[in-house]
């Protein structure tokens, strides 16, 4: 067992504890906290003091404070170096740690910034260029992971015998289904229709695809689904499909949930992936709506809905989570930049989602993701070689600390095109480069 003494036990530092100790460090054994400074005192084994007072015989992390509050604060956490780079919460009086650790998992994890006021995009986003990640050069890093295996090197100098489990590096590709056919499964009218604009607009090779896949004599360039799952037995990697499921409009552009075409693509799917909601643009607006979405899909699925990510990546604390909580997800991939790779909470693990408003734990699990295909090619403006080069580059750091790892890409991203190498084979080259 684990124990740590601190002045005060408040829902913070429980949760702080859970994030260092089970969801990053993988410790199966007890961690207890303990206000009680003589059964502290007493105890013989592995032990942390959370206090800003030294103790003998523990590992010292001088607290803060930040995790003895309550409510969102405009606050700025200050600056400073660990023993692996930049760290928050800056501190003194400890020959262990020169800033407050578990303060700093735990702003990060929590995007307690995102809670602040801030200039959104034009989706009313929150920007990595606002996020202190980007402004002091560590948003491309696993902050976290570093933070934690401070914390494993101090307890291990105090008790060198003491064990940590072993862990390994795990992928998972995800794949947001915003169209999930260019033409094909449409209405053939108005696909038609649609083609003979392109001609009067002079673009013919558009409307010669538009009219050959509607009529069934090519392929659908968005329909990849059989090579990508030719992958995914190849090299045995977890996948999990995002499907927009909701009403098209200007902002979704998926096929009618009650078309065949839509449902005949969820069946095909579903039966070598996991499948799981992309609300569409306007779901925040009610939970009924989520609710209905993911009910379009289960008509045709034949598992329940739990996992989502939110399209265009419209991630708001906490309204979001909530709506998704009381729509029965249990599990949310949204936890990334729409525009750039990266750690947008510093963490490559699972872990619960923590509502600082109401300052509770909850039973949302969080899946960050760190590559996005638009990010690499329409923000950043990355060629599809030098693309692939980042991607081997982030997973590369999330190999070094065993993380999880998870990309996307999206339907749409696989279409034929005139780059060299295309991004399909950048997605199977980057595939190949994990295993």
């Amino acid at each position: 067992m684990i124990l740590i003494y601190s002045p005060h036990i408040t829902p913070r530092l429980n949760y702080t504890a859970d994030v260092v100790f089970r969801r990053v460090l993988k410790i199966k054994s007890s961690v207890s906290i303990t206000e009680d400074k003589d059964t502290f005192m007493q105890y013989d084994g592995p032990k942390i003091n959370y206090s800003p007072q030294s103790m003998p015989n523990a590992v010292h992390i001088p607290s803060s404070g930040f995790l003895f509050q309550t409510g969102v604060k405009q606050l700025f956490p200050g600056i400073c170096h660990g023993a692996s780079g930049k760290a928050l919460f800056p501190t003194d009086g400890s020959d262990d740690f020169s800033y407050d650790v578990f303060a700093a998992v735990f702003y990060m994890v929590t995007r307690y910034e995102e809670y602040l006021p801030f200039e959104a995009d034009t989706h009313g986003r929150f920007q990595p260029e606002h996020s202190i990640a980007y402004k002091h050069g560590f948003l491309d890093k696993p902050i976290v992971h570093y933070w934690v295996e401070e914390i494993k090197d101090k307890l291990q100098k105090h008790k060198p015998d003491m064990v940590f489990p072993r862990k390994r590096f795990r992928y998972v590709s995800t794949i947001d289904v915003d169209n999930g056919y260019a033409y094909k499964g449409k209405n053939k009218v108005k696909m038609m229709a649609a083609g003979v604009r392109d001609i009067f607009k002079g673009e013919w090779r558009k409307a010669f695809q538009r009219i050959q896949v509607t009529i069934g004599i090519e392929n659908d360039p968005f329909d990849y689904y059989a090579f990508q799952k030719k992958l995914k037995r190849k090299y045995h990697f977890p996948m999990c499909y995002f499907v927009l499921s909701g009403q098209p409009s200007d902002k979704d552009h998926n096929l009618p949930p009650h078309s065949k075409g839509f449902q005949s693509l969820v069946r095909k799917i579903g039966r070598f992936s996991k499948i799981g909601i992309h609300p569409s643009y306007f779901s925040n607006e009610s939970v009924a709506i989520i609710k209905k979405e993911i009910g379009n899909i289960e008509t045709c699925y034949e598992n329940k809905i739990k996992a989502s990510r939110q399209h265009f990546i419209r991630l708001r604390f906490p309204h979001t989570y909530r709506q998704l909580i009381e729509a029965g997800v249990e599990t949310d991939y949204s936890m990334g930049y729409p525009s750039l790779s990266g750690f947008r909470a510093g963490i490559a693990e699972p872990y619960l989602f923590y509502d600082l408003e109401q300052e509770t734990i909850t039973n949302l699990k969080i899946k960050p993701f760190q590559i996005i295909d638009t990010g690499l090619k329409d923000y950043q403006k990355l060629d599809s070689e030098n693309a692939l080069s980042e991607m081997i580059r982030i997973a590369e750091d999330v190999k070094i600390v065993n993380g999880l790892l998870i990309s996307i890409f999206h339907d749409r991203t696989f279409a034929p095109s005139d780059e060299k190498p295309s991004w399909k084979n950048v997605y199977q080259s980057f595939i190949k480069s994990l295993y």
